[in-house]
């Protein structure tokens, strides 16, 4: 399917004959369900039916699906931020006495989350310059669990030569995290 289709997916619902042609848009937070064996199906995962937003709207959920379909992926998670990506995708991937070695000049919320927060629970990072390919290899240790970096610095503007550093998380079978915000 081309990129202009699964745009098309974004604001109507091609081929409807009647009603609204564009995604519904579920704002509610929580959902109600009509008997208490739904319920239980909601929550042991026998019955697909949303009960909190938390846990997953349909609004996100077709954003989801469109995206991994664009992509190729098996799946897809939205989020309300990209702080709140981060956060996810490192903390499912992390825990005590592991290690993330990552490109300096991050995001200010990202370092901060890196240097301060994930401390308290016994996860450190180190940073690198951009440039220090061989340093950033270097550093690489049995707990190093993720290769971080940012597409194009924030706020720096500088660029990782993605590919090189790609082959360096491969080599050492460690997860490389890229950050794509400022990625035009």
């Amino acid at each position: 399917m081309r990129f202009e289709e699964f745009s098309t997916k974004f604001v109507q619902q091609v081929g409807k004959k009647e009603g609204a042609i564009s995604p519904v848009m579920i704002n509610s937070a929580s959902f109600g369900y009509g008997d208490s064996e739904t319920g239980e199906g909601i929550f042991d995962g026998s019955v697909k039916k949303p009960l909190y937003s938390r846990m997953g709207n349909p609004t996100s959920g077709q954003l989801e699906q469109i995206l991994a379909q664009m992509d190729g992926g098996i799946g897809c998670v939205a989020t309300s931020s990209g702080m709140g990506a981060t956060a996810m995708a490192t903390i499912s991937l992390l825990k005590s006495g592991d290690e993330i070695v990552s490109v300096g000049g991050l995001f200010g919320g990202t370092y901060s989350y890196f240097s301060e927060t994930l401390t308290r629970f016994g996860i450190s990072t180190r940073f690198f310059d951009v440039d220090e390919l061989e340093v950033i290899e270097a550093a690489i240790t049995d707990k190093t669990k993720i290769l971080f970096l940012e597409s194009v610095g924030n706020p720096n503007m500088r660029l990782p030569d993605i590919k090189k550093i790609a082959a360096i998380a491969n080599k050492f079978g460690v997860v490389l995290m890229v950050d794509n915000t400022c990625t035009p």
